[in-house]
Protein backbone atom coordinates (compact mmCIF):
# COMPACT_ATOMS: atom_id res chain seq x y z
CA UNK A 1 0.00 0.00 0.00
CA UNK A 2 0.77 3.37 -1.02
CA UNK A 3 2.90 4.87 2.43
CA UNK A 4 0.93 7.93 1.70
CA UNK A 5 -2.40 6.15 2.30
CA UNK A 6 -0.88 4.38 5.23
CA UNK A 7 0.29 7.59 6.73
CA UNK A 8 -3.78 9.01 5.88
CA UNK A 9 -5.39 5.91 7.65
CA UNK A 10 -3.25 6.50 10.51
CA UNK A 11 -3.82 10.36 10.76
CA UNK A 12 -7.47 9.71 10.42
CA UNK A 13 -7.03 6.84 13.48
CA UNK A 14 -5.13 9.41 15.63
CA UNK A 15 -8.43 11.55 14.92
CA UNK A 16 -11.17 9.45 15.78
CA UNK A 17 -8.80 8.39 18.56
CA UNK A 18 -8.84 12.09 19.98
CA UNK A 19 -12.37 12.49 19.48
CA UNK A 20 -13.43 9.51 21.69
CA UNK A 21 -10.95 10.34 24.12
CA UNK A 22 -12.47 13.67 24.43
CA UNK A 23 -15.93 12.68 24.70
CA UNK A 24 -14.74 9.67 27.18
CA UNK A 25 -12.94 12.04 29.53
CA UNK A 26 -15.96 14.06 30.35
CA UNK A 27 -18.20 11.23 30.82
CA UNK A 28 -15.38 9.69 33.33
CA UNK A 29 -15.49 12.70 35.24
CA UNK A 30 -19.44 13.42 35.19
CA UNK A 31 -19.05 9.61 36.81
CA UNK A 32 -16.79 10.49 39.54
CA UNK A 33 -18.91 14.19 40.41
CA UNK A 34 -22.02 11.74 40.49
CA UNK A 35 -20.46 9.25 42.93
CA UNK A 36 -18.97 11.98 45.15
CA UNK A 37 -22.28 13.01 45.48
CA UNK A 38 -25.17 10.34 45.56
CA UNK A 39 -24.91 7.05 47.39
CA UNK A 40 -27.75 5.52 45.22
CA UNK A 41 -28.39 7.01 41.41
CA UNK A 42 -31.76 6.78 40.28
CA UNK A 43 -32.24 2.97 41.56
CA UNK A 44 -35.72 1.66 41.12
CA UNK A 45 -37.89 0.90 44.27
CA UNK A 46 -38.35 -2.80 43.68
CA UNK A 47 -34.65 -3.38 43.46
CA UNK A 48 -33.55 -0.93 46.12
CA UNK A 49 -31.71 -3.31 49.20
CA UNK A 50 -31.96 -2.43 52.80
CA UNK A 51 -28.39 -1.22 53.24
CA UNK A 52 -29.06 1.44 50.32
CA UNK A 53 -31.48 3.18 52.93
CA UNK A 54 -31.14 1.97 56.51
CA UNK A 55 -27.36 2.17 55.61
CA UNK A 56 -25.43 -0.08 58.86
CA UNK A 57 -28.68 -0.27 60.72
CA UNK A 58 -29.38 -2.91 58.15
CA UNK A 59 -27.89 -5.63 59.84
CA UNK A 60 -29.57 -8.08 61.88
CA UNK A 61 -27.25 -7.37 64.53
CA UNK A 62 -27.73 -3.69 64.63
CA UNK A 63 -31.51 -4.22 64.30
CA UNK A 64 -32.75 -4.97 61.10
CA UNK A 65 -35.11 -7.86 60.83
CA UNK A 66 -37.16 -9.16 57.75
CA UNK A 67 -40.08 -8.95 60.09
CA UNK A 68 -41.94 -5.77 60.21
CA UNK A 69 -44.50 -4.07 62.55
CA UNK A 70 -47.25 -1.92 60.48
CA UNK A 71 -48.52 0.80 61.80
CA UNK A 72 -51.86 3.22 60.56
CA UNK A 73 -49.00 5.72 59.56
CA UNK A 74 -47.64 3.17 57.09
CA UNK A 75 -50.59 3.45 54.93
CA UNK A 76 -50.51 7.39 55.01
CA UNK A 77 -47.01 7.33 53.98
CA UNK A 78 -47.97 5.09 51.03
CA UNK A 79 -50.63 6.76 50.08
CA UNK A 80 -48.93 10.28 49.76
CA UNK A 81 -46.10 8.91 47.60
CA UNK A 82 -48.67 7.27 45.49
CA UNK A 83 -50.28 10.81 44.62
CA UNK A 84 -47.25 12.30 43.90
CA UNK A 85 -46.70 14.44 47.19
CA UNK A 86 -44.09 15.16 49.60
CA UNK A 87 -43.62 13.18 52.51
CA UNK A 88 -41.65 14.34 56.22
CA UNK A 89 -41.42 11.33 58.44
CA UNK A 90 -41.15 12.98 62.01
CA UNK A 91 -40.29 10.90 65.15
CA UNK A 92 -38.15 10.23 68.35
CA UNK A 93 -34.82 8.22 67.96
CA UNK A 94 -35.16 4.57 67.39
CA UNK A 95 -39.18 5.30 66.10
CA UNK A 96 -38.55 3.49 62.94
CA UNK A 97 -38.17 6.13 60.38
CA UNK A 98 -36.19 5.14 58.01
CA UNK A 99 -37.78 1.53 58.00
CA UNK A 100 -41.13 2.94 57.40
CA UNK A 101 -40.09 4.78 54.36
CA UNK A 102 -38.58 1.65 52.73
CA UNK A 103 -41.26 -0.32 53.58
CA UNK A 104 -43.41 2.48 51.80
CA UNK A 105 -40.96 2.03 48.46
CA UNK A 106 -41.07 -1.54 48.45
CA UNK A 107 -45.07 -1.49 48.83
CA UNK A 108 -45.83 1.16 46.14
CA UNK A 109 -48.11 -0.40 43.14
CA UNK A 110 -45.39 0.59 40.58
CA UNK A 111 -41.37 1.37 40.65
CA UNK A 112 -40.06 4.70 41.16
CA UNK A 113 -36.35 5.64 41.03
CA UNK A 114 -34.90 7.00 43.93
CA UNK A 115 -31.70 8.71 44.25
CA UNK A 116 -29.90 9.23 47.82
CA UNK A 117 -27.47 11.82 48.45
CA UNK A 118 -24.79 11.43 50.45
CA UNK A 119 -24.85 14.27 53.26
CA UNK A 120 -22.00 16.04 52.51
CA UNK A 121 -20.85 19.55 51.83
CA UNK A 122 -21.63 20.56 47.91
CA UNK A 123 -19.96 23.15 46.30
CA UNK A 124 -22.00 25.55 43.64
CA UNK A 125 -19.46 24.45 40.76
CA UNK A 126 -19.41 21.02 41.83
CA UNK A 127 -23.33 20.51 41.53
CA UNK A 128 -25.34 18.08 38.86
CA UNK A 129 -28.53 16.48 39.64
CA UNK A 130 -27.61 12.94 37.22
CA UNK A 131 -29.78 12.06 34.26
CA UNK A 132 -32.12 9.27 34.55
CA UNK A 133 -33.02 7.68 31.36
CA UNK A 134 -35.84 6.11 32.66
CA UNK A 135 -37.86 9.38 32.53
CA UNK A 136 -41.81 7.79 32.30
CA UNK A 137 -41.01 6.70 36.16
CA UNK A 138 -41.81 8.87 39.11
CA UNK A 139 -38.82 9.80 41.21
CA UNK A 140 -38.12 9.88 44.67
CA UNK A 141 -35.26 11.91 46.63
CA UNK A 142 -34.79 10.40 50.28
CA UNK A 143 -32.98 12.62 52.54
CA UNK A 144 -32.76 10.36 55.56
CA UNK A 145 -32.32 12.71 58.78
CA UNK A 146 -32.94 16.17 56.80
CA UNK A 147 -31.83 17.59 59.85
CA UNK A 148 -28.35 16.89 59.06
CA UNK A 149 -28.81 17.83 55.57
CA UNK A 150 -30.00 21.10 55.97
CA UNK A 151 -26.61 22.50 57.55
CA UNK A 152 -24.17 21.64 54.43
CA UNK A 153 -22.93 23.79 51.92
CA UNK A 154 -25.11 23.52 48.77
CA UNK A 155 -28.15 21.74 50.28
CA UNK A 156 -30.66 24.57 48.89
CA UNK A 157 -29.33 23.94 45.59
CA UNK A 158 -30.07 20.23 45.29
CA UNK A 159 -33.18 21.02 47.35
CA UNK A 160 -34.18 23.32 44.97
CA UNK A 161 -32.97 21.53 41.91
CA UNK A 162 -35.03 18.22 42.64
CA UNK A 163 -38.33 20.23 43.51
CA UNK A 164 -37.87 22.28 40.40
CA UNK A 165 -37.85 19.12 38.47
CA UNK A 166 -40.65 17.78 39.97
CA UNK A 167 -39.19 14.90 41.98
CA UNK A 168 -41.46 13.49 45.29
CA UNK A 169 -38.99 14.47 48.35
CA UNK A 170 -39.56 11.67 51.39
CA UNK A 171 -37.40 12.60 54.49
CA UNK A 172 -37.18 12.15 57.68
CA UNK A 173 -36.13 13.94 60.76
CA UNK A 174 -36.05 13.95 64.27
CA UNK A 175 -39.49 15.24 66.31
CA UNK A 176 -38.14 18.59 68.74
CA UNK A 177 -35.23 20.72 68.56
CA UNK A 178 -34.14 19.04 65.15
CA UNK A 179 -37.52 19.74 63.36
CA UNK A 180 -37.59 22.71 64.49
CA UNK A 181 -33.92 23.46 63.13
CA UNK A 182 -35.08 22.34 59.71
CA UNK A 183 -37.73 24.67 59.54
CA UNK A 184 -36.06 27.34 60.57
CA UNK A 185 -33.57 26.65 58.40
CA UNK A 186 -35.81 26.45 55.50
CA UNK A 187 -37.55 29.72 56.16
CA UNK A 188 -34.70 30.89 55.90
CA UNK A 189 -34.07 30.81 52.73
CA UNK A 190 -37.65 31.35 49.91
CA UNK A 191 -38.10 27.79 50.03
CA UNK A 192 -41.53 27.64 52.24
CA UNK A 193 -41.75 24.51 54.55
CA UNK A 194 -45.35 24.42 54.25
CA UNK A 195 -45.29 24.40 50.83
CA UNK A 196 -43.10 21.29 51.09
CA UNK A 197 -44.29 19.72 53.60
CA UNK A 198 -46.76 21.11 54.89
CA UNK A 199 -49.93 18.54 54.56
CA UNK A 200 -47.15 15.42 54.40
CA UNK A 201 -45.93 15.58 57.82
CA UNK A 202 -46.52 12.16 58.99
CA UNK A 203 -45.74 11.79 62.60
CA UNK A 204 -44.32 8.09 64.23
CA UNK A 205 -45.72 8.25 67.80
CA UNK A 206 -44.68 5.98 70.72
CA UNK A 207 -46.05 2.52 71.16
CA UNK A 208 -47.37 0.81 74.28
CA UNK A 209 -45.35 -2.09 76.09
CA UNK A 210 -47.53 -4.54 75.38
CA UNK A 211 -47.37 -3.54 71.39
CA UNK A 212 -43.24 -4.15 71.89
CA UNK A 213 -43.73 -7.35 73.83
CA UNK A 214 -45.50 -8.43 70.62
CA UNK A 215 -42.99 -7.31 68.90
CA UNK A 216 -40.44 -8.94 70.90
CA UNK A 217 -42.10 -12.19 71.06
CA UNK A 218 -42.25 -11.99 66.95
CA UNK A 219 -38.59 -11.20 66.44
CA UNK A 220 -38.18 -13.83 68.94
CA UNK A 221 -36.25 -11.48 71.89
CA UNK A 222 -36.46 -12.19 75.43
CA UNK A 223 -38.34 -9.01 77.01
CA UNK A 224 -35.64 -9.24 79.90
CA UNK A 225 -33.12 -8.18 76.91
CA UNK A 226 -35.24 -5.50 76.18
CA UNK A 227 -34.51 -1.56 77.65
CA UNK A 228 -37.77 -0.66 75.93
CA UNK A 229 -38.23 3.51 75.76
CA UNK A 230 -41.25 3.39 73.64
CA UNK A 231 -39.87 2.63 70.47
CA UNK A 232 -39.43 -0.20 68.09
CA UNK A 233 -35.93 0.39 67.73
CA UNK A 234 -35.39 0.15 71.53
CA UNK A 235 -36.67 -3.44 70.76
CA UNK A 236 -34.78 -4.41 67.78
CA UNK A 237 -31.38 -3.02 68.56
CA UNK A 238 -29.47 -4.82 71.61
CA UNK A 239 -29.01 -1.62 73.58
CA UNK A 240 -29.21 -3.68 76.89
CA UNK A 241 -26.14 -5.77 75.71
CA UNK A 242 -24.25 -2.63 73.82
CA UNK A 243 -24.71 -1.22 77.42
CA UNK A 244 -23.01 -4.12 79.09
CA UNK A 245 -20.61 -4.04 76.53
CA UNK A 246 -19.71 -0.41 77.45
CA UNK A 247 -19.05 -1.27 81.19
CA UNK A 248 -16.58 -3.99 80.28
CA UNK A 249 -13.93 -1.75 77.91
CA UNK A 250 -11.20 -0.90 79.60
CA UNK A 251 -10.33 2.62 80.12
CA UNK A 252 -8.67 3.90 76.85
CA UNK A 253 -11.68 2.55 74.84
CA UNK A 254 -14.34 4.36 77.38
CA UNK A 255 -11.73 7.32 76.72
CA UNK A 256 -12.16 7.34 73.02
CA UNK A 257 -16.13 6.53 72.52
CA UNK A 258 -16.67 9.27 75.75
CA UNK A 259 -14.34 11.53 73.49
CA UNK A 260 -16.69 10.96 70.41
CA UNK A 261 -19.71 11.25 72.36
CA UNK A 262 -18.41 14.50 72.78
CA UNK A 263 -17.98 15.41 69.09
CA UNK A 264 -21.04 14.00 68.40
CA UNK A 265 -22.91 16.12 70.88
CA UNK A 266 -21.42 19.25 69.93
CA UNK A 267 -21.91 18.41 66.27
CA UNK A 268 -18.00 17.77 64.98
CA UNK A 269 -18.39 15.29 62.23
CA UNK A 270 -18.80 14.69 58.93
CA UNK A 271 -21.76 13.16 57.27
CA UNK A 272 -24.31 10.77 59.44
CA UNK A 273 -21.38 9.93 62.19
CA UNK A 274 -18.38 10.18 60.35
CA UNK A 275 -15.39 11.09 62.76
CA UNK A 276 -12.40 11.96 61.80
CA UNK A 277 -9.65 10.18 63.76
CA UNK A 278 -7.75 13.13 63.52
CA UNK A 279 -10.41 14.82 65.43
CA UNK A 280 -11.35 12.00 68.12
CA UNK A 281 -7.11 12.32 68.53
CA UNK A 282 -7.02 15.87 69.49
CA UNK A 283 -10.02 15.26 72.22
CA UNK A 284 -8.54 12.79 73.50
CA UNK A 285 -5.20 14.71 74.17
CA UNK A 286 -6.62 17.75 75.13
CA UNK A 287 -9.39 16.84 77.21
CA UNK A 288 -8.42 13.20 78.66
CA UNK A 289 -4.42 13.47 78.18
CA UNK A 290 -4.99 10.33 76.44
CA UNK A 291 -1.89 10.25 74.17
CA UNK A 292 -0.31 7.20 72.51
CA UNK A 293 1.09 5.87 69.36
CA UNK A 294 -0.57 4.63 66.63
CA UNK A 295 0.02 1.34 66.88
CA UNK A 296 -1.86 1.49 70.43
CA UNK A 297 -4.40 3.21 68.79
CA UNK A 298 -4.88 0.60 65.97
CA UNK A 299 -5.68 -1.89 69.07
CA UNK A 300 -7.94 -0.01 70.70
CA UNK A 301 -10.05 0.67 67.86
CA UNK A 302 -9.98 -3.11 66.42
CA UNK A 303 -11.61 -3.69 69.83
CA UNK A 304 -14.06 -1.68 69.83
CA UNK A 305 -15.02 -2.87 66.58
CA UNK A 306 -15.41 -5.68 67.49
CA UNK A 307 -17.57 -4.73 70.04
CA UNK A 308 -19.91 -3.12 67.78
CA UNK A 309 -19.27 0.29 68.77
CA UNK A 310 -17.54 1.59 65.40
CA UNK A 311 -17.02 0.73 62.56
CA UNK A 312 -13.74 1.22 60.72
CA UNK A 313 -13.73 3.59 57.25
CA UNK A 314 -10.92 5.78 55.87
CA UNK A 315 -9.11 8.10 58.49
CA UNK A 316 -11.86 7.39 60.81
CA UNK A 317 -15.08 5.82 62.19
CA UNK A 318 -18.43 5.65 61.60
CA UNK A 319 -20.70 5.16 65.05
CA UNK A 320 -24.21 4.65 65.39
CA UNK A 321 -25.55 7.62 67.35
CA UNK A 322 -27.88 5.28 69.43
CA UNK A 323 -25.06 3.80 70.90
CA UNK A 324 -23.69 6.94 71.33
CA UNK A 325 -26.65 8.31 73.40
CA UNK A 326 -27.90 5.31 75.27
CA UNK A 327 -24.82 3.30 75.73
CA UNK A 328 -21.72 5.45 76.17
CA UNK A 329 -22.03 7.55 79.75
CA UNK A 330 -19.41 9.89 80.90
CA UNK A 331 -17.55 9.73 84.19
CA UNK A 332 -19.21 12.91 85.59
CA UNK A 333 -22.71 13.38 83.85
CA UNK A 334 -22.84 16.51 81.53
CA UNK A 335 -25.60 18.74 80.42
CA UNK A 336 -25.82 19.94 77.33
CA UNK A 337 -24.39 23.03 77.82
CA UNK A 338 -21.18 21.87 79.66
CA UNK A 339 -20.65 19.54 76.85
CA UNK A 340 -20.44 22.45 74.75
CA UNK A 341 -18.29 24.24 77.17
CA UNK A 342 -15.89 21.10 77.27
CA UNK A 343 -14.98 21.34 73.81
CA UNK A 344 -14.41 25.33 73.68
CA UNK A 345 -10.74 26.11 72.99
CA UNK A 346 -10.09 22.00 71.68
CA UNK A 347 -9.88 22.87 68.36
CA UNK A 348 -8.10 25.90 67.94
CA UNK A 349 -6.25 26.37 64.43
CA UNK A 350 -8.87 23.97 63.27
CA UNK A 351 -11.10 25.77 61.32
CA UNK A 352 -13.72 22.72 59.74
CA UNK A 353 -14.68 21.63 63.48
CA UNK A 354 -14.67 24.93 64.37
CA UNK A 355 -16.91 26.18 62.01
CA UNK A 356 -19.35 23.03 63.09
CA UNK A 357 -19.05 23.73 66.68
CA UNK A 358 -20.42 27.13 65.43
CA UNK A 359 -23.51 25.48 63.65
CA UNK A 360 -24.45 23.40 66.08
CA UNK A 361 -23.86 25.80 69.12
CA UNK A 362 -26.28 28.16 67.20
CA UNK A 363 -29.17 25.57 66.40
CA UNK A 364 -29.13 24.39 70.21
CA UNK A 365 -28.98 27.29 71.73
CA UNK A 366 -31.70 29.32 69.70
CA UNK A 367 -34.07 26.40 71.34
CA UNK A 368 -32.67 26.55 74.83
CA UNK A 369 -32.58 29.20 78.03
CA UNK A 370 -29.48 29.64 78.00
CA UNK A 371 -29.52 31.16 74.69
CA UNK A 372 -26.82 33.73 75.26
CA UNK A 373 -24.17 31.53 76.63
CA UNK A 374 -24.66 28.75 73.70
CA UNK A 375 -24.26 32.14 70.88
CA UNK A 376 -21.05 32.94 73.09
CA UNK A 377 -19.65 29.60 72.36
CA UNK A 378 -20.85 29.67 68.57
CA UNK A 379 -19.23 33.39 68.21
CA UNK A 380 -15.73 31.74 69.74
CA UNK A 381 -15.84 28.93 67.14
CA UNK A 382 -16.50 31.03 64.36
CA UNK A 383 -13.93 33.96 65.06
CA UNK A 384 -11.29 31.14 66.01
CA UNK A 385 -12.35 29.47 62.20
CA UNK A 386 -11.63 33.28 61.04
CA UNK A 387 -8.32 32.99 62.09
CA UNK A 388 -7.63 30.63 59.33
CA UNK A 389 -10.25 31.56 56.75
CA UNK A 390 -9.33 34.54 55.46
CA UNK A 391 -10.19 36.89 52.65
CA UNK A 392 -7.89 36.19 51.00
CA UNK A 393 -7.34 32.67 51.21
CA UNK A 394 -9.90 30.94 51.94
CA UNK A 395 -12.91 33.48 50.05
CA UNK A 396 -16.11 31.10 50.39
CA UNK A 397 -15.40 29.31 53.90
CA UNK A 398 -14.82 33.24 55.06
CA UNK A 399 -17.65 34.56 53.32
CA UNK A 400 -19.75 31.63 54.63
CA UNK A 401 -18.40 32.20 58.30
CA UNK A 402 -19.05 35.48 58.53
CA UNK A 403 -22.64 34.89 57.83
CA UNK A 404 -22.87 32.54 60.35
CA UNK A 405 -21.02 34.50 62.93
CA UNK A 406 -23.62 37.95 62.18
CA UNK A 407 -26.16 35.64 62.93
CA UNK A 408 -25.33 34.32 65.99
CA UNK A 409 -24.58 37.71 67.22
CA UNK A 410 -28.10 38.69 65.98
CA UNK A 411 -29.54 35.91 68.45
CA UNK A 412 -27.40 37.24 71.10
CA UNK A 413 -28.38 40.86 70.36
CA UNK A 414 -31.85 39.46 71.62
CA UNK A 415 -31.03 38.63 74.99
CA UNK A 416 -28.28 40.99 75.81
CA UNK A 417 -26.42 44.03 74.75
CA UNK A 418 -28.35 44.84 71.65
CA UNK A 419 -26.53 48.13 70.61
CA UNK A 420 -23.22 46.71 70.88
CA UNK A 421 -23.77 42.73 69.36
CA UNK A 422 -26.18 44.08 66.43
CA UNK A 423 -23.54 46.71 65.45
CA UNK A 424 -20.79 43.17 65.31
CA UNK A 425 -24.09 41.49 63.56
CA UNK A 426 -24.09 44.36 60.82
CA UNK A 427 -20.31 43.91 60.62
CA UNK A 428 -19.99 40.49 59.69
CA UNK A 429 -22.83 40.57 57.26
CA UNK A 430 -21.02 43.52 55.32
CA UNK A 431 -17.80 40.97 55.52
CA UNK A 432 -20.22 38.09 54.08
CA UNK A 433 -21.28 40.23 51.46
CA UNK A 434 -17.90 41.55 50.27
CA UNK A 435 -17.84 37.67 49.24
CA UNK A 436 -21.06 37.32 48.25
CA UNK A 437 -21.46 39.39 45.71
CA UNK A 438 -24.92 39.83 43.36
CA UNK A 439 -22.93 39.36 40.54
CA UNK A 440 -20.41 36.72 41.42
CA UNK A 441 -23.07 34.74 43.73
CA UNK A 442 -26.28 35.04 42.45
CA UNK A 443 -28.15 32.25 44.32
CA UNK A 444 -26.09 33.18 47.89
CA UNK A 445 -26.22 36.86 47.54
CA UNK A 446 -30.23 37.63 48.30
CA UNK A 447 -30.12 35.25 51.36
CA UNK A 448 -26.98 37.00 53.18
CA UNK A 449 -28.66 40.52 52.13
CA UNK A 450 -31.81 39.59 53.93
CA UNK A 451 -30.01 39.12 56.76
CA UNK A 452 -28.50 42.13 56.85
CA UNK A 453 -31.69 43.53 56.04
CA UNK A 454 -33.20 41.91 59.36
CA UNK A 455 -30.73 42.52 61.84
CA UNK A 456 -30.63 46.52 60.68
CA UNK A 457 -35.08 46.62 61.40
CA UNK A 458 -33.91 44.45 64.66
CA UNK A 459 -31.22 47.18 65.61
CA UNK A 460 -33.68 50.26 64.91
CA UNK A 461 -36.58 48.75 66.02
CA UNK A 462 -37.84 49.40 70.46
Amino acid sequence: MDPGIILGIIGILLAIAGIIAGIAVPIYERRKLVNSIYDVKWKSTAKLKPKEVMGERSSPKTGFRGYYSSRPEDDLILAKIESRENVLIVGPPLAGKTRAAYQAFKRLSKPHDVIIPRGDDITLEMFLVPWDYKFWRPRILFLDDIQTFVDKKGFERLLRAFLDSGTIIVATCRSGIEYKKVVAKLAATDIDPAIIFGGGRIELKVITEEEGKLIADAVNRSWADVKFNGTVGSILLPLREMEIRFQQCNLEEKTILRAIKLLFISGIYRGRQFFPLGWIKIVCRKKYGLEEEDIKWKYWLERLTDKEFVKLEAEGVWVDEVFLTYQVEFEIPLTILNAFQAMSGVFSGVPDALFLLGNRAFEVGSNELEKAEFMKIGIEAYEGALNVYTHESFPKDYGMTQNNLGTAYKTLAEVEAKAENCGRAIEAYEEALEIYTEREFPEIYPFVERNLKLVRDFCEGD
